[in-house]
């Protein structure tokens, strides 16, 4: 039974970047709209996916030229090689780049997953964002 307790800790510990999206998709969807909140969770959601979410490194390998399948956390970041960790943001400021880092965020269910909540999170922070200025 503690067993149990403690694979469902970690993997909610490992994965607390899509329940702070879901809570704000329900509070998106309950009739009670608190603005200021669903901008902080969405916010935190989206630096989740950024930089926390785990995926596959997916940089290109110089030694076989196939893509490197080391863990590494969010759509930015890659894994613990030198060369790779700052790779994915590097692409973000080279235009000539912005379709291999695309194939990259969709290439493994992982970075599908945590692509798709980076769109979603940061659509629910501008839409509170906009909320918030109408209102006042």
């Amino acid at each position: 039974m503690g067993r149990m307790k403690s694979r469902t800790k970690k993997a909610l510990w490992r994965f607390w970047g899509y329940l702070i999206l879901a809570v704000a998709g329900y509070l998106w969807l309950s009739g009670d709209l608190n603005f200021v909140l669903i901008l902080g969770l969405s916010g935190l959601a989206l630096l989740y996916m950024l930089f926390a979410a785990p995926m596959w490194c997916l940089a290109p390998n110089s030694t076989n030229g196939k893509p490197c399948s080391n863990n590494a956390y969010g759509l930015l970041i890659g894994c613990w090689i030198r060369k790779h960790k700052w790779e994915k943001i590097k692409m973000i400021f080279r235009r000539q780049r912005w379709a291999e880092l695309g194939r990259r965020s969709f290439s493994t269910v992982g970075a599908q997953a945590a692509a798709i909540g980076a769109v979603g999170s940061f659509t629910s922070a501008i839409a509170a964002v906009i909320t918030l200025i109408v209102k006042r």
